[in-house]
């Protein structure tokens, strides 16, 4: 059902650890229904790894909303469409999944607008794992030196 240990990677994008972004999920056939919190792990901006209850299988399509809370207001990304590459389950009995989004699903999708938004959210997620690392490379130094 998942990938294995033994598959080989095939991400074409780094991915950024998503710490501050809230996400919400829906599958898509229950369009009208209540969307879920969920929890999102690493982003690109095609794609992400999210954790829930929810039972979901290869292929299955859901939506997605997407907030990033920024002191100059949060940037959001609404009526996304993805579709689930993998699943992994969970010591926690949640499971993992790898999500893709599909840029060809709906006129929304297909917005260059949309594209740029998911670009902004991994570019910020970018500088802030740049700026993450660089403090704690600098918290290190000075541990050593105070030694």
């Amino acid at each position: 059902m998942g990938q294995s240990e033994g598959n080989t990677e095939r991400r074409h994008l780094q991915r950024f650890p998503a710490l501050e972004l809230e996400a919400q999920m829906k599958p898509q056939k229950r369009v009208l229904g209540p969307w879920t919190d969920i929890e999102a792990f690493d982003f690109t901006r095609t794609g992400l790894s999210i954790a829930t209850p929810q039972t979901l299988a290869p292929d299955d399509v859901v939506m997605l909303r997407l907030r990033l809370p920024l002191a100059t207001g949060d940037l959001t990304a609404e009526r996304l469409v993805a579709v689930v590459r993998n699943v992994q389950p969970q010591p926690d009995h949640t499971f993992r999944y790898g999500v893709e989004f599909d840029f060809g699903a709906s006129r929304h999708m297909k917005r260059m607008a949309t594209s740029a938004c998911l670009g902004r959210i991994e570019g910020i997620l970018d500088r802030s794992e740049k700026l993450r690392n660089r403090l704690m490379s600098q918290q290190e130094l000075l541990k050593s030196l105070e030694s």
